[in-house]
């Protein structure tokens, strides 16, 4: 429909996204083939820790040079308010205690076989997360092995291990009821695998199945804890508003119907939902129309509490809040950098994180800062320029990696994207 030919110049938001077939890089092909000196401004609030993550990004859109900055800047720093962030423990009820032990004991099985086959290094339970598990994948399927009963039974064990976390995750952050509807769909499916079905027979999932069914109508200890810190802001601050981010569409849900509830039942706060747009072409215009109701309703102050899943982290346009709520710990610098913004851009808020004790809400708080550093060492890094390194192959000039140089054809020399 819209040829490129005339255009003179593209700008890309959110351009951390502008890897493997998200849809700018189609567009910066577009740009290049039609029109071969266009150029191209890419933005982020958040590149990445890693510098061959960003050199992807820049291939990707025809990038030839980077502009970074950080908080502290002389052109940055006058326009942000402090960003404090504060975290509010929560302690896991008795029930699910006896659930993430049962659960653990199960992973902790898991690991094992994939530590003593070499695909796992020795780390603490709580640490492992789908990251590790899917490289342990990777590991197992490149290791050329003539024992193919070792070699299935790691996949096994490393299966079983990623529903496990996601179980467990469930279970610390989101509560009985989350954890019960995913154990009841486990080797449910006709495509399940083998592992998944021996994993859902398996005993200790039966009982913790059983466990959660029992509970399945109390509430996580979290969302009285959110209630109550978003009950004594409207109480402190009238007309305060506050956005809440939670992983789970059912969670989000069901804290904004506990937010809604009139007294004595409730604090009776206006809370809308913010999620995803669905599925089907009907699907995504009814979730468009409640996702512009909703941020309508925030911005213009009859929605008091927005509680929000991760669509909301980046490319919506809303006044400064005063209080970004993280139901769960986020171990992700982009994604807790993208949600922070959301509070006081211009003025000051708070940021709260609730945490879980003894979960791994405690690991994935520890995570984050430490990426967070890394993505601020890799902004001075390319603040400071790479030195004075060998000239590159190839036409144009992207970001060095370790010493090397990686290039994007972008077009003649002497064109292409800043």
């Amino acid at each position: 429909r819209l040829g490129l030919g005339r255009c003179s110049l593209l700008v890309v938001d959110e351009a951390q996204r502008a890897v493997g077939d998200y849809a700018y890089v189609e567009v910066a092909k577009a740009l290049r083939r039609d029109r071969p000196g266009g150029l191209v401004l890419a933005l982020t609030a958040s590149g990445a820790g890693d510098r061959r993550r960003i050199a992807a990004v820049m291939d990707a859109l025809g990038l030839r040079r980077v502009e970074a900055r950080t908080r502290e800047d002389a052109d940055v720093k006058p326009f942000l308010a402090p960003l404090p962030v504060e975290v509010l423990e929560v302690e896991l009820d008795e029930p699910l205690k006896v659930m993430q032990a049962l659960l653990e004991r199960e992973l902790d099985a898991r690991l094992r076989t994939l530590v003593e086959i070499g695909a796992l290094p020795e780390t603490p339970a709580l640490m492992v997360g789908k990251r590790q598990l899917l490289a342990a994948s990777d590991t197992i399927r490149r290791r050329p092995t003539g024992d193919k009963g070792a070699f299935f039974e790691g996949l096994k064990a490393q299966g079983q291990a990623m529903l496990l976390v996601d179980a467990l995750e469930l279970c610390e952050t989101q509560g009985a009821r989350p954890l019960h509807d995913f154990l009841s769909r486990l080797g449910a499916e006709p495509d399940a695998s083998r592992a998944e079905r021996a994993l859902a027979a398996s005993p200790a999932v039966k009982d913790v199945a059983l466990l959660a069914r029992a509970h399945g109508e109390s509430s996580h200890p979290k969302v009285a804890s959110a209630v109550g810190l978003l009950r004594d802001l409207v109480r402190e601050r009238p007309g305060a508003r506050a956005l809440v981010f939670v992983k789970h569409s059912d969670t989000a849900r069901a804290l904004a119907e506990a937010l809604s509830r009139p007294p004595p039942l409730g604090p009776g706060l206006r809370a809308a939902v913010l999620e995803g747009r669905g599925r089907g072409a009907l699907g995504a215009a009814r979730g468009e129309r409640k996702q512009e109701e909703a941020l309508r309703g925030f911005v213009e102050g009859g929605v008091q509490v927005l509680v929000a899943t991760s669509v909301a982290e980046e490319g919506l346009h809303m006044l400064d809040t005063d209080l970004v709520l993280f139901f769960e710990a986020v171990p992700f610098e982009m994604r807790a950098i993208q949600r922070r913004g959301r509070r006081g851009r211009t003025a000051q808020g708070r940021v709260v994180v609730l945490v879980a004790k003894g979960t791994r809400d405690e690991a994935a708080l520890e995570a984050a800062p430490s990426r967070e550093r890394r993505m601020e060492a890799t902004v001075r890094w390319l603040k400071a320029g790479p030195g004075a390194p060998r000239r590159p192959r190839g036409r144009n000039q992207a970001l060095p990696i370790e010493g090397t140089w990686s290039a994007a054809p972008t077009g003649r020399a002497g064109e292409g994207g800043p």
